[in-house]
């Protein structure tokens, strides 16, 4: 969706950039630490329960339950699968040498996910002189895990050099669990092979260290944490028992309050004369802020110890966490996002975008998104659905300037909604109005020897007349019209209307009115100037021009413009419940979904579709179901069966919301009518509830070319189906009982789905009989509940499921079917996004005027359909 030409200047990678820094940093304290100038180590002595040689650079707020980031390696391995993505963190812990706490030095670690449900980590800490019987020494530390959402466990290796413990090798265990959204569990062991340190004569005893964090609001609006670590002595085993309890809380916005305060239990023979206590205390508290991919946390440390040198107890510490995902909440400065409608086919691609469109709406740090409005291929529905979010954006007080090159009125459409229009000087507006061609195919069949053998419920299913008729037939014609009328007359008043705004001078909010825009269309084109005059755009300038306007629009001429962040957002809660999108994008077809050749998009499988409701009904984490339907429909079969699928989910206890694209009609309704709320735009093609079957006849064909078909059959209707004969009357009448009992059972499953909105049968039938209607005409008569979009049926199923979410925090989605992922696009670490873009366009493509045809055709030769039909192929061409 990203067009590299619109990017004015390179995108900004704050991680990357970050990463390097911390690289390069880290590298030099760890070779001033680990020179050969370190104090040699004092003693023999046994660490205790915090002094030990093996483990790293305090890390401050460090959890080893809860949240995952890059210092899982060291504290837990077991967080490392519960990652959202990349992940750096740079930590320094400065105090003096004296002092009596552990963890001295700096470190860098990195994480990563490596394939589905693993993720490797990798750290390196150059770890100070200390008066806790430590020495300068480096740590290398390499980690793996593996486990999902809520649960994983790891190992890690780490390897010690210099100080008097060079060449020790040593292991850690690790498990990581949310068992709920508010609580959080580990455990953790350390040194589990007991590594035995150059200069002791016995090994390191294990470590075993166990978590339980709780968020009492669900939320990191505030945590709380304790931990118990034991060290596995054999002697005075409970006396070695330290504790550790950790606090965070929001404090609003971005910022973050840290405090921990640790029991450490001494080791043996350093209990001072005149004590009578084995038990150091030693606190922290500071203050974190996150940014857009991470946070900085700055914490003071203390220690309170009975033979602690005055004044040196003390200290600080410094982690900069880095994150592929996005913070909610963020302290970065304020800025413009660019985004682009170009290139947005596939409806999983548009969820993408609308998904992004509404984070940017809840995004505090975006003050203006200029809007790239381009060969948009969406139908008019979806374009609706833009248009809501750009409503919102401006509702939110975030102004949104549309760039637009050569423009049509569907284009215009979009535009409209926005505050300001602008139009590169050699581009021009295409304003000539709606059409809907259909061509008809029957006499070049004739002429070939073809016919088509066909019958339908009822007088307005039109699917099939291009290939039986030399025109349309009245009932159709006139409901088509109606179409147009009701669309055409909408797109005229949002033009005027989003023209007609507070952004546009007076005189031109006064010209803007619907009939006058109406007599525009009669000039049919327009150069930027002239579009210009009329009040159609704003101002006329170029892509760099454009981006220096949104800054005078603002006041700001320095104001930063970067392409909107594509990362997933952070949740603020640990094991959030999850909304299940499915996507039935394309044809229905029976047996599995498929991508069709030539540019004509993908087929719906009824069995890939079932199977994504399956795991929806199965899967505990999933609370509720959007059901994104952009179709014509297709196989009766199949819409059967989805339906059936989709109220198995109900049944389940799991409401399902329908969200209606640019067409939702016939099979696509069927489908739809057994849902909780179904959504639908204005200009939504919905209804067409009906039913046909048709054959081919190649009869007159094999007769021009000389061919003769035997047959010997059992039954006289053995080879109904063939296409060497046309039907017999008998045959055109079973096929006709056929098709009557399947829109029977539509008809019965629409008014069991539509039975509170006062949907009998017989109403149905009433609204059906393969009528077709927009989504504002179709709520009128109770096919429709709602007005809006995916992103409208998205909040509608968190409400529904009971998942409470806050003002800025996005839903978690699961977007069913899953993209097929390969093993090298694996390797590649290709994410899901990339994955549910469609690969570049082959460079044969289809004419415009045979992509309908091909479109209805191109289904039956890739599935095994029955040649009952539930479908609606036409298309609204606005021009």
């Amino acid at each position: 969706m990203t067009d590299s030409s619109f990017q004015l200047h390179p995108p900004r990678t704050y991680p990357q950039r970050l990463s390097a820094t911390a690289a390069a940093v880290v590298l030099a304290g760890v070779i001033c630490l680990a020179s050969p100038a370190a104090r040699a180590q004092s003693g023999g002595d046994l660490p205790d329960a915090t002094f030990r040689p093996t483990r790293g650079v305090y890390i401050p707020g460090g959890a080893r339950a809860g949240d995952a980031d890059a210092t899982a390696v060291e504290l837990n391995p077991g967080q490392l699968p519960l990652l959202g993505g990349g992940a750096t963190a740079l930590v320094a812990d400065v105090w003096r040498a004296r002092a009596a706490m552990p963890g001295r030095g700096a470190a860098l670690m990195l994480a990563s996910p490596l394939w589905k449900g693993g993720a490797i980590g990798m750290g390196l800490h150059g770890i100070g002189a200390s008066d806790g019987a430590l020495s300068s020494h480096s740590k290398f530390q390499l980690a793996y895990g593996m486990g999902g959402r809520t649960f994983g466990v790891g190992i890690s290796w780490a390897h010690l050099f210099g100080g008097g413990v060079g060449g020790t090798d040593t292991f850690d265990a690790g498990v990581g669990w949310r068992p709920f959204n508010g609580v959080a569990a580990a455990f953790v062991i350390e040194d589990f092979g007991r590594p035995r340190l150059p200069e002791t004569s016995e090994a390191l005893p294990r470590r075993w260290v166990g978590e339980l964090a709780i968020r009492p609001l669900g939320t990191d609006v505030l945590e709380l944490a304790v931990a118990a670590l034991h060290l596995g002595l054999d002697d005075d085993r409970w006396s070695r028992l330290g504790t550790r309890w950790r606090l965070g809380a929001r404090l609003g916005g971005p910022w973050r309050l840290l405090a921990e305060v640790e029991r450490a239990p001494r080791r043996p023979g350093a209990l001072p004369l005149g004590t009578d206590s084995g038990v150091d205390w030693r606190a922290s508290a500071g203050i974190a802020v996150d940014f857009d991919h991470g946070s900085l946390a700055v914490v003071d440390r203390r220690s309170f110890t009975p033979d602690g040198v005055p004044g040196e107890n003390w200290g600080g510490s410094v982690v900069l966490r880095t994150l592929h995902q996005r913070n909610s909440s963020s302290a970065s400065p304020t800025r413009a996002v660019r985004l682009t409608v170009e290139g947005v086919d596939s409806d999983r691609e548009f969820l993408t975008l609308a998904l992004r469109l509404r984070q940017v709406a809840r995004d505090s740090v975006t003050s203006a998104v200029l809007l790239k409005v381009e060969n948009v291929e969406l139908g008019l529905g979806r374009i609706e659905e833009l248009r809501d979010l750009i409503g919102e954006l401006r509702a939110r007080g975030k102004r949104v300037v549309a760039y637009v090159t050569s423009a049509s009125t569907r284009e215009l459409y979009l535009a409209s909604a926005c505050d300001k229009v602008v139009m590169h000087p050699a581009g021009g507006l295409t304003f000539a109005g709606v059409a809907q061609a259909v061509t008809f195919y029957k006499g070049a069949m004739d002429r070939l020897g073809v016919a088509v053998e066909l019958v339908r419920i009822a007088e307005f299913k039109g699917a099939m007349e291009p290939y039986i008729m030399t025109g349309q037939s009245g009932p159709v014609r006139e409901n088509r019209n109606q179409l147009l009328d009701d669309v055409y007359a909408r797109i005229l008043d949002g033009i005027a209307t989003g023209r007609a705004s507070s952004w546009a001078p007076p005189a031109v909010a006064s010209a803007l009115q619907a009939a006058h825009l109406k007599d525009l269309t009669n000039l049919g084109a327009f150069t930027p100037q002239e579009a210009q005059r009329v009040g159609l755009i704003d101002v006329v300038r170029d892509q760099h021009e454009t981006e220096q306007y949104v800054r005078e629009l603002l006041g700001d001429r320095d104001l930063d413009i970067v392409d909107a962040d594509k990362a997933p957002p952070r949740s603020p809660r640990w094991t959030p419940s999850r909304i299940a999108v499915v996507m039935v994008d394309g044809t229905i077809t029976d047996g599995p979904s498929q991508a069709l050749p030539l540019n004509l998009g993908g087929v719906a499988g009824g069995d890939t579709l079932v199977q994504a409701l399956e795991e929806c009904r199965r899967n505990r984490e999933i609370r509720a179901v959007v059901l994104r339907v952009n179709s014509p429909g297709g196989s009766a079969f199949s819409s059967d069966v989805i339906a059936r699928a989709v109220a198995r989910v109900r049944a389940a206890g799991k409401p399902v919301v329908a969200s209606m694209g640019d067409v939702a009609a016939s099979g696509g309704y069927y489908i739809a009518a057994p849902t909780d709320t179904i959504f639908a735009e204005p200009s939504t093609t919905t209804g067409s509830i009906g039913i046909f079957a048709f054959k081919l006849d190649l009869s007159r064909l094999l007769e021009m070319l000389s061919l003769n078909v035997e047959v010997m059959r059992r039954g006289p209707h053995a080879d109904q189906q063939a296409a060497y004969r046309p039907w017999t009357p008998e045959e055109r009448e079973i096929a006709a009982r056929k098709i009557r009992h399947l829109y029977e059972m539509f008809t019965a499953t629409v008014a069991a789905g539509r039975q509170s909105r006062g949907l009998t049968p017989a109403r149905v039938d009433e609204v059906g009989r393969g009528h077709v209607w927009t989504g504002s005409q179709a709520r009128t008569r109770g096919l429709v509940d709602e007005m809006g979009g995916v992103v409208a049926a998205v909040d509608r199923a968190a409400v529904l499921g009971g998942i409470h979410m806050l003002y800025n925090e996005a839903p978690d989605l699961l977007v069913l079917p899953r993209a097929n992922k390969s093993i090298l696009q694996t390797l590649a670490g290709m994410s899901d996004e990339a994955l549910d873009s469609p690969p570049p366009l082959p460079p044969q493509q289809l004419p415009a005027t045979l992509k309908p045809a091909a479109r209805l055709v191109a289904p039956y030769l890739l599935g095994t359909g029955t040649g009952i039909e539930a479908r609606l192929p036409f298309d609204l061409d606005v021009r």
